[in-house]
């Protein structure tokens, strides 16, 4: 399974951007370029470990110490091959927010839809050619991970 998330990331590393704000991801890259190893900051105030974690690009180990706790954090190891091909961020950014607008737009006049039916209206409605399976991909990674809908 491991190969196969980092095999999705590798052909779509866009993925990573429908999870991360622009913040967490410029976190993500400040973090990912620190030794293996190293310990995380206790002031972390983002969401971005967590998700980070959740798709299985970095991994954290709790020390216990005499003074406390600390957070060893690790990185997935094709994290730079993953990273290398992901050029363009801000331009993603930008085509996120133009289909995240859109989605919003259909839900907030239409509230409760099937998700088939979403589809086929964002498709119909916006002129956008998008297969089904990066719709929900582009839905649950970005809408709902983020909790932009409920």
């Amino acid at each position: 399974m491991i190969q196969e998330i980092s095999m999705t990331f590798q052909s779509h590393p866009e993925y990573l951007l429908y999870v991360f704000f622009k913040e967490e991801y410029r976190e993500f890259l400040t973090w990912s370029r620190r030794p293996m190893g190293t310990f995380c900051q206790k002031d972390c105030r983002s969401d971005m470990p967590l998700k980070a974690m959740a798709m299985g690009l970095m991994d954290a180990e709790f020390v216990q110490e005499k003074d406390g706790c600390r957070v060893k954090i690790c990185f997935a190891s094709d994290l730079e091959s993953i990273l290398k091909a992901l050029r363009e961020s801000e331009e993603v950014y930008s085509w996120l927010q133009s289909r995240s607008d859109k989605l919003e737009s259909l839900i907030l006049v239409y509230g409760l839809i099937e998700m088939d039916a979403l589809y086929d209206m964002f498709c119909h409605i916006y002129k956008e050619k998008i297969s089904q399976t990066d719709f929900r991909r582009f839905v649950y990674w970005h809408a709902r991970f983020n909790d932009r809908i409920q």
